[in-house]
Formats: structure tokens, C-alpha cells, sequence
């Protein structure tokens, strides 16, 4: 299966057979792991969360493989592995060898952009199930702020696009809060 063909796939989210072919990659992983000091649980751990980030972004219509999907998540893994290591505040003396630059820097947007969506989903899960509910149907479902007002029970359109002002105003204020505790 060419890579393009896994990318297909992942777009028409088939991912049972490009997550199967994707794992073929993981002894590759597994070794760099290894190698700088990680077990294989910690190879599993970092294989699998590169395998979400390339998931996301390979859905994106817009994004485009600069380099084989091997390269592609042998850097996002390097990158994963090395964060880690510097979180566990392990001395490991190991010598960091740069990875293709432009695999390199991409790896580092997705892990920033997975940063992001990580603390938007602490701010959806904090701001309530009315917040959530209305956020949903307007941005993912593309309803009109008249349908909202009926499907949430709200008396007007009005009164549905108050409650969007407010649920938007209270999810950026949770987004400050915990950016400061950071």
C-alpha cells in the first residue's frame, strides 16, 4: 500500500487497514526508542501518540506529505521521545542527531497544534454540557441560530445567539485561566 493509498484511506476514514499498514513503521520506532534510553512500553506509548497527530493532520484535505510516512513519524516520534525525556527531567546523555528540517518543523507545528487541541478539549469539558451542545450545533453541525433557538429550547434567536456570546466569552476566559496556571 503506497502511502498516498494510507492517506486515502485515513481521509475516508477507513482507519482499521491504514492504522494496520501504518504499524509497520514501529520496530523502526521501537529501536530509536530504545536506543535513547526509553523501554518498549515507552515506544508503544510515543508510537501511538504519533499515530494520532499524523491521523489528524493526514484529514486534513490541505495537508501534504513532504517526505515518505516512515520519515514522517520516525520525527514526530524523535520529537515526542526527546519532550519526554526533558519532562521526566532524566539526564540521558544521549547525542540528539537533527532529522530532514522540514519534517522536523512539522512535527514541531502538529505537537503545538496537538498542545492547542489539548487544551481545548480541557475548556469544552469545563464550560458545561449547554455551552458544549450549542458550540456543536452551530460550528461542527453549521445550524442557523434560529435552529439552535428551537432544538435548545430558547425562546427567540436572539436569545440562542446571547447564549452563544456568553458560552464564547466564558470558554475564553477558562482558555486564559489555564494558560496562566502553565
Amino acid at each position: 500500500m503506497s502511502d498516498k493509498e494510507i492517506i486515502d484511506l485515513i481521509r475516508k476514514r477507513e482507519h482499521s487497514a491504514s492504522v494496520q499498514k501504518l504499524y509497520d513503521h514501529f520496530p523502526k520506532i521501537k529501536s530509536l526508542i530504545r536506543l535513547k534510553g526509553g523501554s518498549t512500553d515507552d515506544a508503544r506509548d510515543v508510537f501511538q501518540e504519533s499515530l494520532v497527530i499524523f491521523c489528524r493532520k493526514a484529514a486534513d484535505p490541505g495537508f501534504q506529505l513532504t517526505s515518505s510516512i516512515g520519515t514522517y513519524l520516525y520525527s514526530i516520534c524523535w520529537h515526542l521521545w526527546k519532550d519526554a525525556l526533558e519532562k521526566r527531567n532524566r539526564n540521558v546523555p544521549v547525542e540528539w542527531k537533527e532529522v530532514d528540517h522540514a519534517t522536523s518543523a512539522d512535527a514541531q507545528e502538529y505537537m503545538e497544534k496537538e498542545e492547542r487541541f489539548a487544551h481545548i478539549d480541557k475548556v469544552l469539558i469545563t464550560i458545561g454540557d449547554k455551552c458544549r451542545q450549542i458550540f456543536q450545533l452551530y460550528y461542527f453541525q453549521k445550524q442557523s441560530m434560529a435552529a439552535i433557538a428551537g432544538q435548545m429550547g430558547f425562546g427567540s434567536e436572539q436569545t440562542a445567539k446571547n447564549q452563544k456570546y456568553k458560552c464564547l466569552e466564558r470558554a475564553k476566559e477558562l482558555a486564559k485561566e489555564m494558560v496562566s496556571i502553565h
